[in-house]
């Protein structure tokens, strides 16, 4: 699969044997131009990215298992070109990578109606009336 997408992402590794390698092994897989490394402590790292680019599936899931004995917690969410949204997700429990995606789900009780937007609407003008017209200077 390759498609555009927006990336988010911030991964905790803990053990990995060359953190600045594994930035770069991050950079060809998400094709991302630049990935943030900080030391959390002696030997805990965290990589940081987000960026507008190139989405490859394959070359993803592949880093996302080559990390996986490494990584204490992370998540990365991306943003398609056509607005969809997923994640992969660190899962503790199980130190798995899992992949989740989403779609926005209204509360029923918030939806409206078109009738009730087209009143809305015209209680927003006529309001907005008042307000120019009560501005009027006296005559």
């Amino acid at each position: 699969m390759s498609n555009y997408a927006t990336f988010d992402a911030d991964i905790t590794l803990s053990g990995v044997p060359d953190a600045e390698a594994t930035a770069e092994k991050a950079k060809q897989a998400f094709c991302v131009s630049d990935v943030s490394v900080s030391q959390v402590t002696d030997d805990t790292f965290e990589l940081w990215f987000g960026e507008y680019t190139d989405y490859r599936d394959d070359e993803i899931h592949a880093f996302l298992q080559e990390i996986q004995p490494y990584t204490v917690s992370g998540y990365v969410t991306y943003l398609g070109e056509s607005g969809d949204h997923w994640r992969n997700i660190f899962d503790k429990a199980s130190h798995q990578w899992v992949e989740e995606d989403g779609d926005i789900v209204y509360n029923p009780d918030t939806r409206r109606t078109m009738d009730e937007l087209v009143e809305a609407d015209r209680m927003f003008q006529a309001q907005l009336r008042r307000n120019i017209f009560a501005d009027e200077p006296e005559r």
